[in-house]
């Protein structure tokens, strides 16, 4: 089974290393999935994210007006969930396109309190992105730079601040700490980090919340704040934290034994999240685990610069093409 260490890595990259590097490992170095089993949050949520895009850059790029806007966003909110067969209905198309609708009607665009800031090349800046280089050579490309990203909904002004703006659909209702856990959230963190070095001065993250539940579509709002500490402290344990990862794969990839020794399991709860077992959590349990992964997983590298996955093979092929 091939390894790849990424291009280009972001936020999830490291909160997966943070909650488990076994599955850290298999997900981003070994880019083990199972296709067969895509999860109906990712495709409602990434389908809901692409039609807010498309509404928004229709009515504040292009001048479409607010109904004919939406309706755009609907189309495309369709096309990207496409043939999926959900396991929620929550969560199926036709909720999420209710979603959408609501979201409009609660926060229309010629009123919401969080308006997108306009760049200097006249657009507004609705899903901005960034990329940096680290001070790291990629390990499998040697004199290639290793490089991180992100990818905001939104730039946003709020009560005079400038902000970073996300959208979080959710199944769970908004309890009384629900805001509580953006606060200290690596991902803003990181978006925070990557636009203050292209010389923007985000303060923070306007967080909007979406609530998907049985009988009920809600809205909640929260801003969080970023301090020029917090950002330097991410900065300075982000670059440990990648400089570790790299020396892990290295020692693996030259030692040829099993990965367990190098990339340690959590064994806690973040085996069984989100009401399911870890994707991985059978080759945990495991000894000969590595002698059945290409029969039992595909690997697709995940490239979020791009927002997509590709075949690994294809993929490094392109690459040394």
């Amino acid at each position: 089974m091939k390894t790849f260490f990424p291009l280009v890595i972001d936020s999830t990259f490291l909160m997966e290393f943070d909650s488990c590097q076994m599955s850290g490992f298999r997900k981003y170095l070994q880019h083990l999935s199972k296709s067969a089993d895509e999860s109906t949050d990712l495709v409602a949520g990434k389908a809901f994210a692409r039609g807010l895009e498309v509404a928004r850059k229709a009515y504040y790029n292009e001048g479409a007006d607010e109904n004919e806007a939406v309706l755009l966003g609907s189309s495309a909110l369709l096309e990207e969930y496409g043939d999926h067969i959900p396991f929620k209905m929550t969560k199926a198309p036709d909720r999420m396109v209710t979603a959408l609708e609501l979201y409009f009607i609660e926060n229309p665009m010629c009123m919401d309190v969080a308006q997108p800031v306009k760049l200097a090349n006249g657009e507004y800046a609705i899903e901005y992105s960034f990329a940096h280089e680290l001070p790291f050579e990629h390990p499998d490309l040697p004199g290639q730079p290793l490089l991180i990203t992100g990818r905001a909904d939104m730039l946003v002004e709020y009560a005079g601040k400038l902000l970073v703006f996300d959208d979080k659909t959710t199944g769970a209702a908004f309890s009384k700490s629900w805001a509580q856990q953006w606060n200290t959230r690596g991902q803003f963190t990181t978006y925070n980090w990557g636009l203050r070095k292209d010389g923007i001065k985000t303060k923070g993250a306007y967080i909007r919340g979406i609530y998907l539940g049985k009988t009920q579509i809600k809205f909640l709002d929260h801003v969080s704040s970023r301090g020029q500490w917090q950002v330097d402290i991410w900065e300075e344990q982000m670059l440990a934290k990648v400089g570790q990862i790299l020396a892990k794969y290295k020692e693996y990839k030259e030692s040829g034994e099993h990965p367990a020794k190098f990339f340690f399991g959590a064994w806690n709860e973040s085996c069984f999240k989100y009401f399911r077992p870890c994707a991985f959590q059978d080759l945990c349990r495991s000894e000969k685990a590595e002698m059945f992964l290409e029969g039992e997983y595909d690997q697709r590298i995940w490239l979020p610069h791009e927002q997509r996955r590709a075949e690994l093979n294809e993929f490094l092929e392109e690459l040394g093409g």
